[in-house]
């Protein structure tokens, strides 16, 4: 079998999966313009990954506000996670703060702890990932096309299915 293999490249958007010795445990990570996200030390089940990719498709429209327009990736963050650690949080209506957590999508234990913060985006034709490094580190931000996005995680999720990982 395979030590790793990669859906989509790396140079643009790709998802590289790892095998271990547990079966149904498997190490998971996005590649996004030659940049990993994710860890290869931990390893999880892949079913939350494919769950929250069709939560996200299904509803994308879901996944933007129009004030984003004017943040910035920082800005984005921390309106959405930042604020969260702050007094800021206490100035929040709760229903407000309910919307907010609508965005968390939670692609499994692999991108916890080496990710900060991972959020997706949909704005037409892009999905977009603001990713917060932990430990106070720098927010990215990658745009890629919905059309790719949707390529790449289809070919994953067919790989999985048809392998009996899930």
């Amino acid at each position: 079998m395979l030590e790793t293999i990669l859906f989509g490249n790396k140079d643009y958007f790709g998802i590289e999966l790892s095998f271990t010795k547990t079966k149904k445990k498997y190490k998971l990570r996005f590649w996004l313009k030659n940049r990993t996200y994710g860890s290869f030390t931990k390893s999880g089940e892949l079913m939350e990954s494919v769950r929250e990719y069709k939560k996200f498709v299904n509803n994308k429209e879901d996944y933007y506000l129009p004030i984003f327009d004017t943040f910035s990736p920082a800005e984005i963050d921390y309106y959405l996670v930042g604020f969260f650690f702050t007094d800021d949080k206490e100035k929040i209506a709760p229903e407000e703060i309910d919307k907010r957590q609508e965005f968390f999508l939670f692609f499994g234990d692999q991108f916890t702890n080496q990710t900060g913060n991972l959020l997706l985006l949909y704005k037409y034709p892009n999905v977009i990932f603001i990713i917060k490094r932990p430990m106070d580190g720098p927010v990215d931000s990658y745009e890629i096309l919905f059309e790719t996005f949707c390529k790449v995680f289809n070919e994953y999720i067919d790989y999985t299915f048809r392998e009996d990982f899930i």
